[in-house]
């Protein structure tokens, strides 16, 4: 188990109380989570590599099925099964737009960013802004220094780079309000600030 007094001295550390410490504590979980997570979960190049494959395949299919409309071939199936066709020309153009769009919520990513971090920065960011009122700026030495000191509290590995966070807590702030992490905005408001 995380050593309490490390969430409670960065709490202090950032200007918060021992709620703000309670909720870097609850939250440090999530960060180990995803770091476990992403060794066992495909890259995500991985997972663009084979939505594109299968968009391809799509559209091949479609060329396939208008040559065979355009050939007349289509009139050796039977009447019955006909209708069939329509069915599969529109649950392949389903199929086309889930890949564009699971395409365009898994955009390229560049670099190699590190597993936990953006979500160790969001959490550091959003305790921030709720002791502070206002998030910290991404080149802000002391949220720097916050994230890794709540990186090491997380039982990770110091980072040694210069400006390491900045990247992640520019991340942070424009992700504060995705769906995917205002969940983590919300835990904070309910345990640091007793809502």
């Amino acid at each position: 188990m995380l050593s309490d007094d490390e969430f409670s001295a960065l709490a202090e550390k950032m200007g918060g109380n021992e709620r703000h410490a309670a909720a870097l504590r609850k939250l440090s979980r999530e960060v180990r989570i995803e770091i476990k997570n992403a060794s066992v979960n495909p890259s995500n190049r991985d997972i663009r590599t084979a939505i594109k494959k299968l968009r391809a395949e799509c559209d091949r299919f479609t060329v396939a099925l208008n040559n065979a409309e355009s050939d007349w071939k289509i009139l050796y199936i039977s009447l019955e099964n006909i209708e069939i066709l329509s069915e599969v020309r529109g649950n392949i153009e389903g199929v086309k737009a889930l890949c564009d769009q699971t395409l365009g919520i898994n955009p390229p990513r560049h670099g190699n960013p590190k597993p936990g971090m953006a979500t160790c920065a969001l959490i550091v960011s959003e305790v921030w802004t709720s002791i502070n009122h206002r998030a910290p700026g991404h080149n802000n030495d002391k949220a720097h220094d916050a994230c890794e000191d709540y990186w090491r509290a997380c039982k990770q590995a110091a980072s040694k780079a210069v400006g390491r966070w900045e990247h992640y807590l520019k991340q942070a702030r424009g992700n504060r309000r995705s769906e995917r992490y205002l969940w983590i905005s919300k835990d904070v408001s309910r345990i640091a600030e007793g809502k």
